[in-house]
Parts: structure tokens; C-alpha cells; sequence
């Protein structure tokens, strides 16, 4: 997932928000808890990077379906059922 966290990041326009948000979003989904925890404390912190990977996908297909429309009519793609 940190590779579609890079991706999104070098999509927005470059702010200490979005720094630090991708720098908080990188250690979240970085967070490995022992396994000599108590597994339900290790399953309620493994809840952590689930919650940012949801995020990340929801934000991608959000992009995704924001820039769907924005292909060049020189590709040809722009009116795929046009006769």
C-alpha cells in the first residue's frame, strides 16, 4: 500500500498538509504490534493501517473517477460509442 500512498502524494500540489499527512499515513501503515501482546489489544492496533488502507483506496477511486473524463480526443477514447 505505501506504493499507492506515493502515488496519490505525487498527484496533490506539495503543502506541509499533505507532507504531513503522507508522512502519518506511511507510519500508520508501518505499526507491527509483538506477538507476545495480547491478541486483542493486537487486533484492536492492527486496526490502524486496515483504517488507512481503506482511506487510501476510497481516495484513489475518488481521484480515479475525478479524472476519468480527462482524456485527450486525440486518443480517441473521449466518445467510445460515437458512430
Amino acid at each position: 500500500m505505501l506504493w499507492l500512498l506515493t502515488l496519490l502524494a505525487a498527484t496533490t500540489t506539495p503543502t506541509f498538509k499533505t507532507l504531513f499527512g503522507v508522512l502519518l499515513a506511511w507510519v500508520m501503515l508501518n505499526i507491527v504490534p509483538p506477538t507476545s501482546m495480547d491478541p486483542r489489544l493486537a487486533s484492536a492496533i492492527i486496526l490502524l493501517p486496515q483504517m488507512v488502507i481503506v482511506i487510501l483506496i476510497v481516495l484513489a477511486l475518488r481521484r480515479r473517477g475525478h479524472l476519468s473524463g480527462q482524456v485527450p480526443a486525440s486518443i480517441g477514447f473521449a466518445a467510445p460509442f460515437a458512430e
